[in-house]
């Protein structure tokens, strides 16, 4: 079985978490109480993503990654959850107490040491994923027999490429209206200006649509691409950022700022 899925499945978990919990304070910005707020919230989660079935147990990462826990729904719980919670609260009353901290970060030491071993030996065979599930005898097992992998899957890979479109969307957007504003295109254009050729647009670098000649220089330009330039002062062809003119290459009038 796949360790990397395994892996995936803790970390997929992990942010399922993390996100709804970062939601949760956005809205209601709990001031007190905060380790139990997210225990309720954690545990809520849990519930209503985590399924039983003949194979195991199966929480929201491992459904997208394929693997199912070998242990009962409230064991895991324990595990994932519960023993979170009791690790934070008893590490800060621990260290707040001088005669148990120095005890407290051997303890942890050892347990970091034990740990770095366990990931080894989950490396080498791919059986329990931390010491806890270790302690617990929780084992990963494939789940690739489960009816619901192959839909989950395929239903996490759109969820992925969607949110690639959106990004996509939203940096095409970006450079649209704000890197291509006029503050940026008189310094960064500047830059990047380098001399074209008659059947070459010196903005946009492509076969010229109407186009228009500049009269510091005769560069060829779009009818867009020029309003542009003699808007803001800049000529892609040669650097020139005085005042200057275009007219059509196919007919008399002069077209100015």
């Amino acid at each position: 079985m796949s360790r990397v899925a395994q892996l995936d499945s803790l970390a997929l978990d992990s942010e399922l978490h993390q996100g709804i919990w970062s939601e949760f304070q956005s809205q209601f910005k709990p001031v007190k109480y905060i380790d139990e707020w997210q225990l309720l919230l954690h545990t809520l989660i849990y519930h209503f993503s985590t399924h039983t079935s003949v194979a195991g147990v199966s929480t929201y990462g491992s459904q997208l990654s394929g693997v199912t826990y070998r242990t009962s729904k409230s064991t895991l719980f324990l595990v994932t959850v519960l023993v979170r919670y009791i690790h934070k609260k008893l590490s800060t009353l621990l260290v707040r107490r001088e005669g148990y901290a120095k005890l407290y970060r051997v303890a942890a030491k050892w347990y970091h040491c034990y740990d770095l071993a366990n990931f080894l030996s989950f490396l080498a065979r791919p059986l329990f994923l931390s010491p806890i599930h270790r302690l617990f005898g929780i084992r990963c097992v494939r789940a690739l027999d489960d009816p619901n992998f192959y839909l989950s899957t395929v239903y996490s890979g759109l969820e992925f490429q969607n949110r690639q479109l959106m990004w996509n969307a939203l940096l095409e957007l970006l450079n649209a209206n704000f890197f291509n504003s006029h503050f940026f295109s008189k310094r960064s254009l500047v830059k990047n200006a380098r001399p074209t050729g008659p059947e070459e647009c010196a903005k946009c670098r492509d076969v010229p649509n109407n186009p228009y000649s500049t009269s510091c220089c005769g560069a060829t330009y779009c009818y867009v691409c020029v309003l542009i330039s003699l808007d803001i002062k800049f000529c892609n062809n040669c650097g020139n950022r005085g005042d200057f003119s275009a007219i059509p290459l196919y007919a008399p009038p002069r077209l100015t700022e």
